[in-house]
């Protein structure tokens, strides 16, 4: 979850890795099956405090991304949607033209890495 955030604040890194992706925290308050948590880490909705979701979103720091990424991503992943997470870094980061590369798995769920199908 992190690994999106912190490349956008260094460059210390040779290469990242990234996988169930988010990109915009607003965007997966509206979308993800699991937003209940989110009381414990933002104090209001996205549209009372827009603000707080925009400055926590990797997307807002996509500019500053130098670090090559990949992204892995479980193609019917609805706990962290590609379409929230890695599809927009992706987007992002080719027509920045950053080194980026982006698998999704075809019938993964956010059990991805754990279930071992892949």
């Amino acid at each position: 979850m992190l690994t999106n955030w912190a490349i956008g604040h260094t460059d210390r890194f040779a290469a990242a890795v990234s996988q169930r992706s988010i990109a915009d925290w607003a965007g997966f308050w509206h979308t993800a099956d699991f937003t209940l948590f989110q009381p414990t880490w933002f104090k209001a909705a996205p549209w009372e405090a827009p603000q707080d979701f925009v400055r926590r979103s990797p997307i807002t720091y996509i500019a500053k991304v130098t670090t090559p990424l990949m992204l892995i991503e479980g193609e019917d992943d609805f706990r962290t949607p590609p379409s929230d997470g890695g599809e927009q870094m992706f987007r992002a980061l080719k027509y920045l033209k950053r080194p980026v590369v982006m698998v999704c798995f075809p019938g993964e769920t956010h059990e991805l890495s754990r279930s071992g199908r892949p």
